[in-house]
């Protein structure tokens, strides 16, 4: 958003250092919710998905995210109040993607 100038640099500076913040409480969290090796649960790719196709499958889904976030909420149009509605859009068809 700092980038295609919606929002100010310190304000991006305190966005991105509370982003860091809630990742690690969110991590924690998980932690305390399951406890014991939590390498368990790691997310790893399928033996019929190779290094590469797994690393293309992140970019593109990652380029998917960024857009639809930038068209969401750095254009201003009549389906901006919409957004959250996209946005879980979007997470469902991820987690449809997941198993392959």
């Amino acid at each position: 958003m700092v980038l295609a100038g919606q929002l100010p640099p310190m304000r991006g500076v305190f966005l991105f250092i509370a982003e860091l913040l809630g990742c690690l409480v969110a991590s924690g969290l998980v932690q305390c919710m399951f406890p014991g090796n939590i390498n368990l649960v790691n997310t790893t790719l399928s033996d019929s998905t190779s290094i590469a196709q797994g690393v293309f499958i992140e970019m593109f889904l990652t380029c998917i995210l960024v857009f639809t976030i930038l068209m969401l909420a750095a254009e201003k149009s009549k389906v901006t109040f919409m957004g959250t509605f996209y946005y879980s859009r979007y997470n469902v068809f991820i987690l449809i993607l997941e198993p392959f």
